[in-house]
């Protein structure tokens, strides 16, 4: 079977300018290595995540025939670990809570550990909740003042960001870090004018993982989920894609690794965040 694909792909090689490949198992291997691309679900999703090999995850066809359809007008970014790369201000923030409540913390190098999704969630981990409400003034307090210096582009995003504004795509932000300090990031790296939306923690009901800040910045950017994608670096962002209906590509420039991100099933996974400029204009590239 695996030779008899093999064999099919090559043998229509030069009637196609592109041949694309649909399959689950080990035995469509093969395949997809002689596949332009591959659409993948189950052992042979995780295989082409392992291997670099190009592929969208699907779960049901139609969600094939919506990809092949698809045009990216919009990108949302997650921004911490995506974009940019502000965790020193973060720790630094969280020590000063830390002792004003005469506690240690824990080493910088556990940051990875003990990051949740918001920052009401990262405390409870160590204080009661009335702790909580007393630390999180402390920490954003010590945070406000030391953020703008301690936050840097991640390699490569500043870059990025400038080709695709300047080629027209409509950009948005949904970070669960407070929206001022979002845009107050934004503005000190000379980006903010690049976004038609920037959402963040205090701007909408609910913080990721619910969809809330992905559904505000869409209505914002005037844009459909099928003709935008949002790009984040967390197993949380895949699951506030999902729920926004919005296709996610992950990226491993945060804390997790390309195999914990295929975990959790995102449409793509990108090896560094260049690769998102060709894919504009060919998702199958």
């Amino acid at each position: 079977m695996r030779d008899l694909q093999k064999k099919l792909i090559q043998n229509h090689r030069k009637e196609y300018d592109s041949i694309f490949f649909v399959g689950n198992g080990l035995s469509d291997r093969c395949a997809a290595q002689e596949a332009d691309f591959v659409f993948a679900k189950d052992s042979l999703y995780s295989y082409c995540t392992e291997q670099d090999i190009p592929c969208h995850f699907f779960k049901y066809f139609h969600e094939i025939l919506g990809d092949l359809k698809k045009k990216i007008h919009g990108i949302i970014f997650d921004l911490d670990g995506t974009l940019i790369e502000s965790y020193e201000a973060i720790y630094l923030g969280l020590k000063e809570c830390f002792q004003s409540f005469g506690k240690v913390i824990f080493p910088f190098t556990d940051l990875k550990k003990f990051l949740k999704p918001d920052l009401e969630t990262t405390l409870s981990q160590f204080f009661t909740p009335g702790e909580v409400l007393k630390g999180i003034p402390v920490m954003r307090k010590k945070y406000e003042e030391v953020y703008l210096n301690e936050t840097h582009f991640l390699d490569g995003a500043e870059e990025v960001l400038k080709s695709l504004h300047s080629n027209g795509v409509i950009l948005g932000i949904a970070s669960n870090k407070l929206g001022r300090f979002s845009r107050g990031a934004l503005m000190h790296l000379g980006v903010l004018d690049y976004f038609n939306s920037v959402i963040g923690a205090g701007d909408v009901p609910r913080n990721k993982p619910f969809p809330d800040m992905i559904q505000t910045a869409l209505k914002e950017m005037h844009l459909s989920p099928e003709e935008t994608i949002f790009v984040g670096d967390t197993l949380t962002d895949i699951e506030t894609g999902k729920q926004a209906g919005v296709d996610v590509y992950a990226l491993p420039s945060g804390f997790y690794s390309k195999k914990e991100l295929s975990q959790g099933k995102p449409r793509r996974l990108l090896n560094h965040l260049q690769d998102l400029v060709p894919l504009v204009k060919n998702p199958f590239s």
